[in-house]
């Protein structure tokens, strides 16, 4: 249903975007405790370019929510909210992973991007119409 999907509140619209995101991340079981070393299947980037043209111009009501960039050893993480023209926003999401063998000591690190990645794509974006 497009209830799901968008909702109205006032003159905010609110899009869930767990329903268009989704980065295939490397799940890490309790990283904090771990007894043997974590071995990624792959290394590589995965990008997700998402653009949205409205018939009105629009503004990011949380855009500084949705803007996130760590990166560390493991790999990267950055979600970058734009808009090139006043009726179009575009997200460009990048999920990077470095290396193919994640020491147990080192764990939460790569949890550290998944949780990042998690963050984004549970928010709503938040659109106002000018």
């Amino acid at each position: 249903a497009l209830s799901n999907f968008l909702q109205q509140k006032d003159a905010v619209y609110k899009l869930n975007l767990k329903n268009i995101m989704g980065h295939n991340l490397r799940e890490v079981e309790n990283p904090e405790a771990r007894v043997l070393d974590y071995h990624v299947n792959y290394v590589g980037k995965e990008v997700e370019n998402i653009i949205f043209t409205f018939d009105k111009e629009v503004i990011v009501a949380n855009l500084t929510t949705l803007t996130t960039n760590i990166s560390n050893d493991y790999g990267s993480y950055t979600c970058a909210v734009m808009q090139p023209k006043p009726n179009v926003i575009q997200i460009k999401s990048t999920y990077t992973v470095k290396q193919l063998l994640v020491g147990k000591a080192k764990c939460s690190e790569l949890d550290a991007l998944n949780k990042a990645a998690d963050k984004v794509r549970f928010t709503q974006l938040e659109i106002k119409i000018k």
